[in-house]
């Protein structure tokens, strides 16, 4: 038995434990709202407004399940930023924050550092984020709402709205809502700070919040601020081979690799998935050939040359075992960043009818990453056996020269792969996003004769300007060039002339002996890949509310209103990326250079283009609450319909309704919901004006069965038109008088979503050229020349309206509480069971990919966990609070689909291949917490994440599973 396969052992009995006291008491990370409404009624006569639905009448519940998160809740979570709690809740598995690596800290990505929310796995753009119910600009091209950047210690409660809600709110909101409401009437003053560490020693962090509000002139006047400052040290990646930083475990070496469909050998699968020691064949730490009669010699210290260890088996690109010093685990484990943020809100009533409102919101985010060590060349470098620094290094064991042993072999030329390891610097991306937002509005009350109408008006402008500087990047031009030596008067140079007259400098990469810096910075100017962005949003709201008329069963409620926006963005790129232009004219930083192509794409990667774009929207919403019948006989039944029209410059008309209900049985403390809806998402920017990209990227070419390294180009697609998703959900609310503090919900939704705009991968579009579908063929050249101006080895990838997505399954959460002593022992729990989530292309010969119980990050798209959850036990009274809380994650496979067998398997299909492993654990994360009050208006408090160090498995998820380790944190918190 490995050794992980005893830590899973050891998971699955602790998750077992932690279910039967799950079942015995009852959990909830956070209530739900119709519970928390309902408490707070009985406070207060005021009209309670929820993000289910924009109606305001008192008394009225949304059908639509909502989620509420409050305040103490966040702080009990004792995170450094407020995404870190929110993501933990079960129906945002799929989120992005600065630990995702490979959803967010790619090399031409631009979504560094991002805190993301995703809800249901349907992806980050269907998810929408408001704040006190108003959009946010985007922190991305692609619409993403980075949520690190609000006033943290100002936010009152979070609302996630688990359901289609585009009705109510507009594009987006396919999966749901997450909306954060902030204390518009604190007064006072508070703070907290907050240090952590992991067990290891790293991600250090510090946090320091400040808030303060007051109200003057008859208590017409309030005015919050807040201010924060957050750095984190972060993690770096390993090193090449597996060696983790700071004593931490060695890396998995696990891999994927797979058959071509027609080469599978009879009875074998034809995906090999290795959780360890698995090993890439197409590059050494320095160079190793790779092809050829010489295929396999590595050049290591001082030139030596040695016999490179293939394991086996080997399965095209990848063997077992074998030598395993060429590992690549470099990539960031924790991003380091640093925040700063700072907010203010003024609202002075001029009248009993008029309140006059406005905020501003100044943040910048900074963040640093390494995405790879180095420009690795898997396999793809021609190498002339003339080449200067070869003309001494001989064969392993003998005296014959490398030139003598290609004389021999009637060779003239050889292929070389070589992660570049004695490079003296890593690829190093820098992120500097700086946000400002203001919006100014008014609210109140008119009436139109006897009957109050209330409004709610504002303008929201915001601004985001995220800039991309990328370090360590070679020059394909100048890196080609600086291999390909002559001897010329004694000295190794060169071999091109035009090179050698813009300062090339020769460099060997068939030794491990280091690169020198002037030698580095030849191939990696200073002056590296750059991404200037500007993202700009204005938005316009006028709302109503009022209750027009009265049926026997009580008021009818009307929200009615109109909405404008407007989303732009400007990209601005430097010269060597995107080429000579008007816009991007040479400098002396970036100079003409002959060795180089004119029209960009000069970079291993990072080639960032110029790109602008922008739509608008005008949309109208009107949306009806009715009592249908309340009386004691059958309980009181309301009717919550709903509807939008939008009209988009881009992407024309789309309309989105509601139709749902809630029934308060007369069956003491039973409530029963249900909502039909039709949502939408708009293409966004990215989608429809993506400025055209380009990095290096590896494929399998399935003609050979060999590694191609190719250009892959990214473009846009004006011709889209929205989303549509089909969403209907049942649900009930339990809390029974006799037994006093339970609360118990359940909630089953469906999602159908069409037209999903999505891109093929690269590899998916070269296997259907390959199996003969031609119109793909037109985004394929494998036979160009990789580095090439005028005929490059390329593959395009653009989105189209062409998939579909499929989502079912059911959300729980219960709490329970009982007097205990002096204090009050609570239990809560929530959980999310994914049935389904169904990705289809509806291109033929693609596989309808079940995502639901895919917990890694290979393959189509991202899945979820088939059960994600959360419980918590908490003892408190007025001095000490003490928390024990389990989250875990179910096993599951790197592709659902797949027929598992190591002999005699049946023939692989697309739709259900064939794997020799396919398996991933789960995982159970203990957390312990408390708090103690020194004073009334001050308590310290501590937090131990994953208490027992448990280790993210082969295959797993960044999203799902824990990459830190056991993390330590101590705060202390005040307000007066």
């Amino acid at each position: 038995m490995t050794p992980y396969a005893i830590t899973s052992l050891s998971t699955k009995a602790l998750l077992r434990t932690s279910l039967c006291l799950m079942a015995v008491a009852g959990i909830t990370f956070a209530a739900p709202v119709a519970a928390q409404n309902d408490d707070q009624r009985t406070a207060s006569d005021e009209a309670i407004v929820v993000t289910g639905t924009r109606l305001s009448a008192s008394g009225f519940d949304a059908p639509t399940p909502t989620t509420a998160v409050s305040a103490e809740q966040l702080q009990q979570a004792a995170q450094p930023n407020v995404y870190e709690a929110i993501a933990q809740l079960p129906a945002l598995a799929g989120s992005v924050g600065t630990t995702n690596t490979r959803n967010n800290g790619g090399t031409s990505f631009g979504n560094n550092g991002i805190s993301s929310l995703n809800l249901r796995g349907l992806g980050q753009n269907r998810t929408l984020v408001l704040i006190d119910g108003q959009r946010v600009v985007s922190s991305h091209v692609t619409g993403l709402t980075d949520v690190s950047q609000f006033p943290q210690l100002l936010i009152q409660r979070v609302d996630v709205v688990t359901g289609g809600a585009s009705a109510s709110w507009g594009s987006d909101a396919v999966a749901g809502v997450v909306n954060f409401v902030t204390d518009t009437r604190f007064e006072g003053i508070k703070g907290n700070v907050l240090g952590g560490i992991s067990t290891y020693g790293d991600d250090q962090s510090i946090l320091a919040q400040v808030a303060g509000g007051f109200a003057a002139m008859d208590n017409r006047l309030h005015v919050q601020l807040s201010a924060e400052y957050y750095n984190n040290k972060g993690v770096p990646g390993g090193d090449i081979g597996g060696a983790q930083p700071n004593g931490r475990p060695d890396a998995w070496r696990s891999g994927t690799t797979s058959y071509g469909l027609t080469s599978t050998p009879a009875g074998s699968p034809q995906n090999f998935a290795w959780p360890y020691d698995a090993q890439n064949i197409t590059l050494g730490r320095t160079g190793l050939i790779t092809a050829g009669p010489l295929r396999g010699i590595g050049f290591g210290a001082n030139g030596a040359t040695y016999n490179f260890q293939y394991g086996t088996p080997c399965v095209a690109t990848t063997c077992l075992g074998g030598q395993q010093d060429n590992f690549l685990t470099t990539i960031t484990i924790d991003n380091p960043i640093t925040r700063k943020i700072g907010y203010g809100r003024i609202s002075y009533e001029i009248a009993p009818e008029l309140e006059l409102f406005g905020t501003l919101t100044v943040a910048q985010v900074n963040t640093f990453n390494s995405p790879l060590a180095f420009p690795r060349k898997p396999g793809n470098l021609t190498i002339k056996c003339s080449n200067a620094f070869l003309a001494n290094v001989t064969l392993p064991n003998s005296t014959t020269t490398i030139p003598q042993a290609c004389a021999a072999n009637n060779i003239t030329t050889f292929l070389v792969g070589t992660i570049n390891a004695n490079f003296p610097s890593r690829e190093q991306i820098y992120t500097d996003r700086q946000q400002i937002r203001w919006v100014v509005g008014a609210k109140g009350e008119f009436a139109i004769g006897s009957m109050p109408v209330s409004y709610n008006a504002y303008f929201q402008r915001g601004t985001t300007k995220a800039n991309l500087q990328l370090k360590g990047i070679t020059l394909n031009g100048h890196y080609n060039a600086a291999i390909d030596t002559i001897v010329q008067d004694g000295s190794i140079v060169c071999a091109s002339a035009a090179a050698r007259s813009v300062g090339c400098r020769p460099v060997n990469i068939f030794t491990s002996a280091p690169v020198s810096v002037p030698q580095f910075l030849w191939m990696a100017p200073d002056a590296g890949p750059y991404q200037h962005n500007t993202f700009k949003q204005d938005a316009a709201s006028l709302s109503f509310n009022f209750e027009p008329f009265s049926t026997w069963a009580g008021p009818v409620a009307v929200a009615m209103g109109g909405e404008w926006r407007k989303e732009s963005y400007v990209t601005t790129a430097d010269p060597y990326g995107n080429g000579w232009t008007g816009d991007t004219p040479a400098t002396a930083e970036y100079p003409v250079d002959p060795t180089l192509s004119s029209s960009g794409n000069n970079w291993f990667a990072g080639n960032f283009r110029n790109g602008r774009g922008s739509f608008s929207v005008k949309e109208a919403f009107l949306e009806l609450g009715i009592p249908l019948a309340k009386n004691s006989s059958i309980g009181s039944i309301d009717l919550n319909l709903g509807g939008r029209v939008a009209e988009y410059s881009t992407a024309g008309s789309a309309t989105t309704w509601k139709i749902g209900a809630t029934w308060a049985t007369p069956l003491e403390g039973l409530r029963l919901r249900g909502v039909m809806s039709r949502d939408i998402r708009a293409p966004n920017l990215n989608e429809l004006f993506a400025p055209v990209t380009a990095a290096s990227q590896n494929v399998t070419n399935r003609a050979t069965g060999g590694n191609v390294q190719v250009l892959a180009t990214t473009i846009g697609n004006t011709d889209l038109v929205p989303e549509v998703a089909d969403t209907w959900q049942l649900g009930a609310v339990y809390q029974p008088e006799f037994v006093r503090g339970l609360s118990l919900s359940f909630d089953y939704y469906n999602i159908s979503l069409e037209k999903a705009i999505a891109s093929l991968t690269i590899q998916q579009i070269v296997d259907l050229c390959y199996n003969g579908n031609t119109a793909y063929c037109a985004f394929v050249d494998l036979d160009g020349t990789f580095g090439s101006a005028t005929n490059p080895t390329s593959v395009i990838q653009k989105p189209f309206n062409f998939a579909s997505l499929r989502a079912r399954g059911f959300d729980i959460e219960l709490s329970y509480r009982i007097p205990l002593g002096s204090g009050n022992l609570t239990f809560r729990a929530i959980a999310s069971r994914a049935i389904d989530l169904i990705n289809d292309t509806g291109i033929a010969g693609q596989q309808v990919a079940q995502l639901a119980g895919n917990n890694t990050e290979l393959g189509v798209a991202q899945g979820v966990p088939r059960w994600k959850g959360m419980l918590s036990q908490q003892y408190s009274n007025d001095v000490l609070r003490l928390t024990l809380t389990e989250r875990f994650v179910s096993s599951g496979y790197i592709d659902p689909e797949a027929i598992v067998c190591t002999s005699g398997c049946p023939a692989t299909t697309v739709q259900n291949p064939t794997y020799n492993f396919n398996h991933v654990p789960g995982a159970l994360y203990v957390d312990v917490g408390g708090g103690y009050n020194l004073t009334k208006e001050v308590e310290v408090y501590f937090k131990v994440d994953n208490l027992f160090n448990h280790r993210a498995p082969p295959f797993g998820a960044s999203s799902l599973y824990d990459v830190v380790g056991r993390m330590f944190r101590v705060g202390a918190r005040f307000e007066f």
